[in-house]
């Protein structure tokens, strides 16, 4: 078993408008020059939960430095209905309650089998620019997942 210590929250970063299918994904991904999905775990709006990779597998999620010992889960959705995924204005919480339910069954089983010491979301790990060692708003690459991770899982953790 591969060492895993952080899982990383994404969203599509898709319009709530906008049917984005696992196939989708997957053909995006691909696309990108990837095998397969690059995340580990995909979740529906209807809190439907797709396995892109298995866990013992470094995903394509978050960077370089980042997958090889972190899962990646990803929610359909982040946009508001028409919204242009590079207009920061447009992100949203666009979690269902069925996806918020499927992300803590997800943490749930990971917490199981890992020892998970931070929850983050995609946009936390972006570069602390100004080195005050907090990654804050004005620094971050994208606003994925369009939530603040950290604080919401925080209680998870041992």
């Amino acid at each position: 078993m591969r060492k895993v210590n952080q899982i990383v929250i994404h969203c599509t970063a898709t319009p709530i408008d906008v049917d984005y299918t696992f196939e989708r994904l997957i053909a995006d991904h691909k696309a990108r020059g990837f095998q397969t999905c690059g995340y580990h775990r995909y979740i529906r709006e209807d809190g439907t939960i797709y396995v892109g990779r298995h866990f013992d597998k470094v995903g394509a999620h978050a960077g370089k430095g980042f997958n090889a010992n972190s899962i990646g889960i990803s929610y359909e959705g982040g946009i508001i209905a028409g919204g242009n995924p590079n207009n920061p204005k447009h992100a949203k919480d666009t979690r269902t309650e069925a996806q918020k339910e499927a992300i803590l069954k997800i943490i749930d089983e990971i917490l199981d089998d890992y020892d998970i010491t931070s929850i983050v979301g995609h946009r936390d790990l972006s570069p602390d620019l100004d080195g005050d060692g907090i990654v804050e708003p004005h620094e971050w690459i994208k606003m994925c997942p369009c939530f603040d991770a950290i604080p919401e899982f925080k209680h998870l953790l041992k």
